[in-house]
């Protein structure tokens, strides 16, 4: 006679196994929201100089991080930032402990069904802003003029120089990417570049739309603004922008444009015009699936390029006996302005006794201020002195191995999309 399970316990065990994937699901949940938080309060840390901090707040989220690739880019690119301008090395083992996931492509990481599960639930919350897929109609925006007193503390854009023509009739708004060697004047050659952060990715001939302008943010970190010029917070390199319309303001150009990123999506934003590397002559909606990917990858290329060569740069500058001492200066200097900025938002609106106290301190700070300056004079003399009898010393990022696999996957993108 057959032994069989009872009915009831594989009713029991059908719940218990349930009710585990369940829990494990609720814990995934739990440290990605840990991740989301840590990052947010490490870009904060970031905008407050407040580096050392960044690392610490990072140090548990970058264990976790690879398990959500929606955040697994962000938690590096602020880790390598705060490393380089704390003045570590990034790449020591000391500075960048190893965790399990180590080496482990991010997309890979995701192994068990909990992270999986919430990792498919984040990533069709988000799809819509991921892709900006071109179902999506462009939005289109009443024309938006702000007076003198309100952009005088906003950042801004407009294409002031001649877009870059690309091989394939595609054009780039951002003439530092052109080669030099390219004529405008005759879209359908193209030269091979040696150097293909030089060189723009050609997408397929369509029908142009010579008022249209999409692209990516090639920061690792972008900002990206209101209509009223404060900062709303930051996407990763990557992320998708559909361009409405651009501005000139006194602080540089900005674009009013559609961002679609791993943070979600945001409408009728500005984003500096630095900070995006667009194609002109086409919507995003004329765009194909394949060709928005490529160019999200072409753009988190270009940014890791720009973290690399900047932690060089500043490998070489820890190397200045001065440098840190020139650090120290700036930062306290920093730290007076901030509070007299505060202190005299609130003298303005004070009155009294109150008004007078406030007085007296804006006066403190200002002649600390006064007694600061010669020491950063000083310093900041000795420490150009030294860079000056060490030359040698500067970084070569064309002999770096890191950066030369960087542009090797950069030309293979830009292959890809010449056939897109």
């Amino acid at each position: 006679m057959s032994a069989q399970i009872p009915r009831y316990i594989k009713r029991f065990l059908i719940t218990a196994v349930i009710e585990a994937i369940l829990v494990l699901c609720l814990i995934s949940a739990a440290r990605l929201l840990y991740v989301r938080k840590a990052v947010e309060n490490a870009r904060k840390l970031t905008a407050e100089s407040q580096y050392d901090r960044v690392i610490k707040e990072l140090r548990l989220a970058q264990a976790w991080a690879p398990a959500y690739p929606a955040f697994a880019e962000t938690t590096r690119g602020l880790l390598a930032e705060a490393h380089t301008r704390a003045g570590n090395q990034p790449d020591s083992p000391a500075n960048e402990p190893r965790s399990f996931t180590s080496g482990i492509s991010p997309l890979e990481k995701s192994l068990i069904i909990p992270d999986r599960v919430v990792n498919w639930l984040f990533g069709m919350i988000n799809k819509q802003a991921n892709e900006l897929p071109p179902q999506i109609a462009q939005p289109t925006t009443p024309s938006y003029s702000p007076d003198p007193a309100e952009t005088a503390s906003r950042p801004s854009i407009t294409v002031s120089d001649p877009p870059y023509r690309g091989a394939s009739g595609n054009s780039f708004s951002d003439t530092q990417h052109a080669p030099q060697n390219d004529s405008p004047s005759n879209p359908t050659e193209s030269s091979p570049a040696s150097d293909p952060t030089q060189e723009p990715a050609a997408v397929a001939a369509r029908p142009r739309n010579p008022n249209a302008m999409w692209g990516a943010s090639i920061r690792t970190e972008t900002d990206i603004f209101g209509q009223d010029g404060k900062k709303l917070r930051s996407v990763p390199a990557g992320s998708l922008v559909s361009v409405h319309s651009t501005k000139q303001t006194p602080k540089g150009e900005v674009v009013l444009c559609t961002v679609g990123s791993s943070q979600g999506r945001f409408d009728n934003v500005y984003i500096r015009r630095h900070d995006l590397e667009l194609y002109e002559g086409q919507a995003i909606v004329e765009s194909t699936k394949e060709q928005r990917e490529l160019v999200s990858k072409r753009a988190r290329l270009l940014a890791q390029i720009e973290t690399r060569t900047k932690a060089m740069e500043t490998a070489a500058k820890g190397k200045n006996p001065y440098q840190e001492q020139y650090r120290s200066v700036l930062v306290e200097y920093k730290g007076i302005n901030d509070q007299s900025v505060a202190l005299n938002k609130e003298w303005g609106s004070s009155t009294g006794s109150k008004r007078v106290d406030l007085g007296n301190k804006l006066r403190l700070l200002k002649n600390e201020q006064a007694n600061l300056m010669p020491r950063y004079q000083d310093i900041k003399q000795k420490k150009e002195a030294w860079e000056q009898n060490n030359s040698a010393t500067k970084p070569d990022p064309d002999t770096d191995p890191q950066i030369q696999n960087l542009k090797e996957q950069l030309r293979a993108v830009d292959a890809q999309l010449r056939n897109s």
